[in-house]
């Protein structure tokens, strides 16, 4: 039944008599909230809890040639990246307008060896949604690639006229089609099928996967094929290829090393054996003295004995001693 108006009127007094208070029977009570997963915190296991965010590393763009609905042939010239300000949104097979397929965020966006690189988290909220359903899915094996959506702010592009060849990314690109000279990304969408077949996605706890790489790879190659977006196959093979370097690398040098030590002891045993046979003394053989015999030289006249090489009376002396106590017919000259 309807308040009159004298009942409203005290009513009114009453509310600013008890200091603008409601009275008891005008309380009201709050419904539930729902519980909501907080990514941070501690009682979340990503291994178990199927709203837990999911690391995800993103080949976003290659630098081949990629066939899209509107542009038609079409490649990114890599160079002419220009880097996003900040994290952008992660949406499921480019639902455009359409917020509730937006399935994760990429944090950090990259060109890495001629590859837009992208790393984020796929962000269930419910489930069933599509962000779970590619965490599961992708588990499972299923393949996603990816695609970009381009920035128009900033978008230069070439055309390149039918049969016309232009250098893009280290190799040729014949027209026609169309350079992305200048370009920037403003979303990535994970699909089935890309414009770039080369895309691909990757799943996985990005802290566990990173302490795996470095202990298995090394702190440096490791974080450095990490952070480049590289499977675990991927790294294990250039792993054995750096290996394999090195150890090349490693047995040239040894090589190098050998055959310098080998020259030297050559050199050495030259000297040795030049120092020998500069200190050796022939038994029977006197060395002969520099001076030649002249028609002028009173001492140079033949004899019994030979040629006197211009020697003093004393030295032919002591000459022919020195051969008389030597074994044999000695003839000095």
């Amino acid at each position: 039944m309807p308040k009159s108006m004298s009942e409203l009127n005290a009513e009114v007094k009453a509310f600013f008599k008890n200091g603008c208070r409601l009275p008891a029977s005008f309380a009201m009570t709050q419904p539930a909230a729902d519980p909501v997963v907080d990514p941070k915190a501690g009682d979340v296991d990503p291994a178990t809890d199927p709203l837990a965010p999911k690391a995800v590393r993103i080949i976003a763009r290659t630098g081949g040639v990629a066939v899209q609905g509107y542009w038609g042939r079409c490649v990114n010239d890599m160079s002419g990246y220009i880097p996003a300000t900040g994290p952008v949104p992660l949406d499921y097979a480019h639902q455009d307008g359409d917020t509730s397929d937006l399935v994760g965020v990429a944090d950090t966006l990259s060109v890495v060896d001629g590859q837009l690189v992208a790393t984020g988290r796929l962000v269930p909220y419910a489930a069933g949604d599509s962000a779970s359903e590619i965490i599961f899915k992708g588990a499972a094996g299923v393949p996603y690639q990816a695609s970009i959506v381009l920035d128009m702010n900033t978008l230069q592009i070439l055309e390149v006229p039918q049969g016309q060849t232009v250098q893009v990314n280290g190799a040729d690109f014949v027209g026609p089609g169309v350079v992305f000279t200048k370009w920037g990304v403003s979303g990535i969408a994970i699909l089935p099928y890309g414009a770039d077949s080369s895309t691909s996605v990757q799943f996985g706890n990005a802290r566990e996967e990173a302490a795996k790489f470095v202990a298995i790879f090394g702190a440096t190659r490791g974080g450095e094929w990490f952070i480049a977006g590289k499977t675990y196959d991927e790294a294990l093979s250039l792993h054995v290829a750096a290996i394999k370097s090195d150890f090349a690398a490693k047995s040239q040098q040894q090589a190098s090393d050998l055959k310098l030590a080998q020259a030297k002891l050559i050199s050495i045993r030259a000297e040795i054996e030049k120092e020998k046979k500069r200190a050796s003394f022939h038994r029977g053989q006197a060395r002969p003295v520099p001076v030649r015999p002249t028609s002028t030289e009173p001492d140079c006249k033949p004899s019994d004995a030979g040629v006197r090489f211009g020697r003093s009376p004393g030295q032919q002396a002591l000459v022919d001693l020195i051969a008389s106590k030597m074994p044999g017919k000695r003839t000095v000259v």
